[in-house]
């Protein structure tokens, strides 16, 4: 029996497949990387992307020296100032500041007050509330005019408080859909008291900060290192990254589930030894290592989801393979008796075993271990079978199929009950890795305490 689907469902799955595209290429990316600007950048990096921007001079035991540049640009839809900050040669932080559309206002009102302190008179329109009453009494038709002031007025103030960056809350909206709610977020300490309000983001191996002060918000994107006390207790290396962090209420407890990583190299995204760290309300450490094969992986990422059902939320701990193959490794962890416990793992609970070879007449033979055999018809008109086979679909020399590696891992709920099905799709290779033939497809149901493989099915290319 071939198993074989609609052409439609053929072309849905070889799009995702030879794309790359998986359930996260979707998402909304920064104007600029700003891991690989913060974690490899120089000057020169800086200059030949921006040119010779405005130089940013601060001092250090009585020098004056270049700290930064400064640029005008445009992020999140809004002109902002750009700034870059080095290290020795490298960017060390850069900052955006967006200037708030009331800041004009704000300036004439502080030249007033400022005024105000060096003649101690401060000019007033106030007026007080008896002799209004007497006006209105005495001209009625005043109060038409009046109503017209003030909604003009109320306009314009309405029209400015909607652009002001942060009290729209639009620029952390346009911040948190591309890097994930903030994992802190609230009005500053009193002890700050030029600023209003916070947020704060982790991903993507670096962090972002925003502040927002009375007449502009900054924005301050670094690199985050893992914490001293983790390094310390766990003897990690001192140049492990803190590349995400996620806040979690398990059981009545706020937890912080953060991922670590050692990057390769400088400017590298992919990352050595990564690990899952838990940190409790009172600063309880754990850390969860990932298998010892599979400790490294590239653009690593963490998310929350409840995956089995349970209602206490899962963590699923995706990474590329970083070899340009496009593989994938994943790790679920239940968070069901507080600590991670890894309960799902794709590549060692799975191992597809598969046989196949090339046959006459243009034929591939497909034998996965327990099912029936597959026959897929090759293109005949593709040129990498010319020397394959002779004029009459006779085949030359013998070829054996291999099977690839996970390329894509996904979950779907189920609609009668509670938890997610996974599906995963692994290519089936020719002649070589660049010769994918089929796809199999690979589904696994949810039974208490973990995933157990349903079915294999095979997708002609």
């Amino acid at each position: 029996m071939k198993h074989l689907k609609e052409v439609s469902h053929f072309i849905f799955i070889l799009f995702f497949m030879l794309t790359g595209i998986d359930s996260h290429a979707q998402e909304k990316r920064l104007k600029a990387d700003a891991y690989k600007i913060l974690s490899s950048w120089t000057h020169e990096d800086v200059t030949r992307q921006y040119g010779e921007g405005v130089q940013i001079i601060d001092t250090m035991a009585g020098q004056a020296y270049i700290a930064g540049f400064r640029y005008d640009d445009e992020w999140f839809d809004r002109p902002c100032e750009l700034e870059f900050y080095f290290s020795d040669i490298y960017v060390s932080q850069f900052v955006l500041r967006f200037i708030h559309p009331n800041n004009l206002l704000l300036e004439i009102e502080d030249d007033k007050k400022k005024e105000a302190a060096k003649t101690g008179n401060l000019e007033t329109n106030i007026i007080a509330d008896s002799v209004w009453i007497k006006r209105l009494k005495e001209n009625p038709d005043v109060m038409d005019s009046l109503k017209n002031v003030f909604l003009s007025e109320f306009v314009f103030r309405k029209s400015m408080f909607e652009q002001d960056s942060l009290r729209s809350d639009s620029l952390i909206r346009k911040i948190s859909d591309i890097l994930g709610n903030p994992i802190k977020e609230g009005v500053t300490p009193h002890t700050d008291k030029d600023s209003r309000y916070f947020a704060t983001w982790i991903k993507g191996g670096f962090s972002c900060s925003l502040k927002d002060y009375r007449k502009f918000t900054e924005v301050y994107f670094g690199i985050s290192p893992a914490p001293g006390a983790a390094i310390a207790e766990f003897n990690l290396d001192p140049g492990t990254r803190l590349i995400e962090k996620l806040n979690l209420k398990v059981k009545n407890k706020s937890l912080e589930i953060s991922l670590l990583g050692l990057p390769a190299f400088k400017g590298s995204n992919y990352f050595m030894q990564l690990n899952l760290l838990l940190t409790t309300p009172h600063g309880g450490l754990y850390l969860e290592e990932l298998p010892e094969e599979r400790q490294g992986g590239s653009n690593p990422k963490i998310q929350h989801i409840d995956l089995t059902g349970d209602g206490i939320g899962d963590i699923w701990l995706q990474a590329e393979s970083g070899d340009g193959r496009g593989c994938t490794t994943n790790f679920i962890y239940t968070m069901e008796l507080i600590e991670p416990l890894l309960i799902f793992d794709p590549l060692e609970d799975f191992e597809l075993q598969l046989d196949g070879e090339f046959q006459d007449d243009y034929q591939a033979m497909v034998l996965i271990d327990g099912y029936p055999r597959t026959y897929i018809q090759l293109d005949k008109n593709n040129p990498i079978y010319k020397e394959l086979y002779d004029s009459s679909g006779k085949l030359l020399k013998q070829v054996y199929l291999t099977p690839g590696c996970m390329k894509q891992l996904e979950a779907m709920p189920y609609k009668s009950k509670k938890g997610h099905q996974f599906t995963g799709y692994l290519p089936i290779h020719g002649l070589s890795e660049a010769n994918v033939i089929a796809y199999v497809q690979a589904i696994w149901d949810y039974n208490t305490g973990g995933w157990e493989l349903r079915s294999l099915e095979v997708y002609k290319d």
